[in-house]
Formats: C-alpha cells, sequence, structure tokens
C-alpha cells in the first residue's frame, strides 16, 4: 500500500505533495500553471485508495464538462477506477444525478416529470412571447431579458416582467425546466425536506471544487448544505481569485472566512506557487496585476526564457480581428503549431464574433473556441448522448460508451418515465 501511495506523490513538489496528502478541509489558491488539475486528480486518487472498497463517494466538482473528462482520463492513467467510490462532473450534473432524479418526489414543481430545454427552445418560447405580446422587441434585447427565479420561485426580471411570467408559466405547462432552473431545484429540494440533505451526505466522503472562483452563489449553498448535514466530509475548494473571469455571470470568489461561516468547516489555506507553463518574465509582467499579491516562481524548463511580449494601443476595434487573424497565420506559417497559439480576451462577449470570423478566414485551422461547432453542445441532452455512442466505434472506448449508454437509461426513466 506505501509503495501506491508513493507513486502517487513521487512527482510532485513539496506543496503539491502537502495538498495531496492532508486530511484537512482545505482553501487552495493555485496559481496559472500550477498543476491544479494534477493535484485535484493524484488527491482524489490517494483518498480512493485509501479508503479501498468504501461506498462512500469522493465528489470532485468541475467548471465544465472538458475539465471532468481530463480528470477521467488522469485518473485512468493511474489506473484508478471511478466506476465504484468516485464522481466527476459538473454542479449541474451532480444536482441532477444526486439530487433531483432520486428525490424529485419532494417538490411539486417537478414531481411529476420534468424535460429539460436547450438554449434553441428556449429563445423560440421567448421570441414566441414576444410576438404574442407584441413588443417588437430585437434579439438583443431577448437576450437580456432576465428569465432567473429567485429562491421562492419568484421572477428577478423587472423591466419585461410579464415576459419571464409567461415564460415559466409555459415550462411548468409543458412539464420542463431550463438549464439554470436545475440549480434552484436542486436547493429547494434540499431546503423542503432535511432528510434529503442528511441522506445525500452520509454517503460522501469527500467534495472537491475546482475553479471555486467561478462558483455562483446558489452552487456555493447546495454544497454548504451537504457539507453542514455531515461534518465528516472532507472538502476542499481549489482555485485562484485572479483567474475569476465569470463574475457577471454571478460567479463569486468567496474568501476563507465566508466559507467557514457559509458551511460550518473549518479550512487550512495553502498555496501553489510554482508555475510550470510561463517563463519567469511573463510571471512577472502578471504579478502587476494580482489582486492578492504572492510570490509566483516560475518552475519550468522554460524558466529562463525570455520570450517576446508586445503592447500594441493603436489597433481599432474594427481592425482587430484581421491583425490577430494575421498574426495567427504568420506564426503558423513560422512553424508554430496550433494548439501552442492562444488569443485571450478579458470577456467572453468579443470572442463570439470574433472565434467566427478566424473560422471563416483561416478555414485550415482547427479552433477550439466558444460558438465555432454550428450545434451547440448540450451535456444533459439525451439526443447528444446518443450522438456519442453513434459516432464512437463499437469495441473502441468501451468504458465510455457503458457510462454514456447508463445516462441514457437514467434520462429515460426520470424525464420520460420509459
Amino acid at each position: 500500500m506505501t509503495n501506491i501511495f508513493e507513486k502517487i506523490v513521487n512527482d510532485l513538489n513539496l506543496e503539491q505533495k502537502d495538498v495531496v496528502e492532508s486530511e484537512d478541509n482545505l482553501y487552495v489558491n493555485a496559481c496559472p500553471g500550477s498543476g491544479k488539475t494534477r493535484v485535484l486528480t493524484r488527491k482524489i486518487a490517494y483518498q480512493a485508495i485509501k479508503h479501498d472498497g468504501s461506498l462512500k463517494r469522493i465528489i470532485a466538482i468541475t467548471y465544465t464538462n472538458r475539465a471532468a473528462e481530463e480528470i477521467k482520463e488522469r485518473l485512468s492513467l493511474l489506473s484508478i477506477d471511478d466506476d465504484i467510490n468516485i464522481w466527476v462532473g459538473t454542479i449541474h450534473q451532480f444536482c441532477l444525478e444526486f439530487i433531483i432524479y432520486p428525490f424529485k418526489m419532494n417538490l411539486s414543481r417537478v414531481s411529476k416529470g420534468f424535460t429539460i430545454i436547450d438554449d434553441y427552445t428556449q429563445r423560440a418560447y421567448v421570441s414566441q412571447i414576444n410576438n404574442m405580446l407584441n413588443l417588437n422587441l430585437k434579439t438583443y434585447e431577448l437576450n437580456k431579458i432576465d428569465l432567473s427565479l429567485s429562491h421562492d420561485f419568484k421572477i428577478n426580471e423587472v423591466q419585461y416582467t410579464q415576459v419571464s411570467e409567461m415564460y415559466h408559466t409555459m415550462l411548468e405547462k409543458n412539464k420542463e425546466i431550463d438549464f439554470d432552473m436545475i440549480l434552484l431545484v436542486a436547493y429547494k429540494i434540499l431546503t423542503v425536506n432535511s432528510n434529503v440533505a442528511r441522506n445525500i451526505a452520509s454517503n460522501i466522503r469527500a467534495i472537491y471544487v475546482d475553479e471555486f472562483q467561478d462558483t455562483r452563489e446558489l452552487q456555493y449553498n447546495v454544497i454548504a448544505k451537504l457539507l453542514q448535514n455531515n461534518p465528516q466530509i472532507q472538502s476542499m475548494f481549489v482555485g485562484d481569485i485572479d483567474q475569476a473571469i465569470y463574475g457577471s455571470l454571478d460567479g463569486i470568489a468567496k474568501s476563507v472566512e465566508e466559507l467557514e461561516m457559509l458551511t460550518s468547516h473549518t479550512f487550512q489555506s495553502k498555496t501553489l506557487h510554482g508555475c510550470y507553463r510561463s517563463n519567469q518574465r511573463l510571471v512577472d509582467f502578471y504579478s502587476n496585476f494580482q489582486s492578492c499579491p504572492y510570490e509566483i516562481e516560475s518552475r519550468g524548463n522554460n524558466k529562463n526564457d525570455r520570450g517576446f511580449i508586445s503592447y500594441d494601443c493603436k489597433v481599432t476595434k474594427e481592425d482587430l480581428p484581421n491583425i490577430i487573424k494575421n498574426i495567427i497565420k504568420e506564426k503558423i506559417e513560422s512553424g508554430i503549431h496550433e494548439k501552442d497559439i492562444c488569443v485571450l480576451a478579458p470577456q467572453h462577449y468579443p470572442l463570439f464574433s470574433l472565434g467566427e470570423y478566424l473560422k471563416k478566414e483561416l478555414p485550415y485551422c482547427n479552433f477550439d473556441a466558444i460558438n465555432i461547432s454550428p450545434i451547440k453542445v448540450n451535456n444533459h441532452s439525451l439526443f447528444f448522448k446518443l450522438a456519442i455512442l453513434y459516432f464512437t466505434e463499437s469495441g473502441e472506448k468501451v468504458r465510455r460508451r457503458k457510462l454514456i449508454a447508463n445516462d441514457i437509461l437514467i434520462i429515460l426513466k426520470n424525464e420520460f418515465g420509459i
């Protein structure tokens, strides 16, 4: 057993090893390129092996499905089977699988079944309501309407209240919920029946939250309900306040004191200072913009490289897409691989049009960006999961195909009553 543990931590630095081996509840501030995903994966593996045979679950909540898949792949490379006592996924997946599907009978809004609509259906409903009310609102105006609900299922929209009211009436009539309602429904189930939170929490050994700086208030509340009902759950929140990019989407980077007050847990604060991604010059430049200053040290093979940093304040907004296109084209022609080129922006909004433009102008490049796919990916959709099975060869990725097939059966049972 000792040799197995050593295999898990032998290539980690002292800071990373300390996080993996700790039995405390942790609040980890991890700088960019610090090996955060590696640390999270190893901690999951460490606890899984330590409690081998236990049916209590180790829960790792990631911000994206891609991050969840990466952790699963890394666990597989460590020969860790995540079928038994490990669960990795987004908070929405967790809410569906652990709270809503098994305990929906506790909330009348979903007790008689429900389906989850996608963005396309949501836009169609709002457009239909726009026509019914003769509002003549433009698409961008419709997109600004707040369709969310408060914790007590009240309308949040102020200006176009009737649109939101009719939208939710339509959803309820059709036994539907939208993506954002998943968190609200889960939270309401946990609050209307305290036994539900107690039941779920009793079967959980650990909850690890990745990218906590982009976690929404309602997500914190769902997790807190479980932690409050089982003080024995080992918890870890890992992320970087300076990388908070979803503030406009209600993402909140809570302090350790705020987490302790919310969860009733005591946390030990730790920091991963080593950056294995960028040279020291770039790290030093980045440090000028830290909101919570702490020392970051470049530890990668490129730490002493000078690199090239340029700043152009003369390019107009209209010319920017073309300038970026030319830079990408120049770099590729000089031999730099596509996967080594990254385009960053301070907000999501400008990336939508930029992504479409670059895809059109550089059709030979394999872009990985938002709004590139002609069909918006809805990982909770039955048809998305069916597509995965259809487009993966039989005999390949057998384990993944089995998991997807099981997801399909769960959706058919819980959403379609089949």
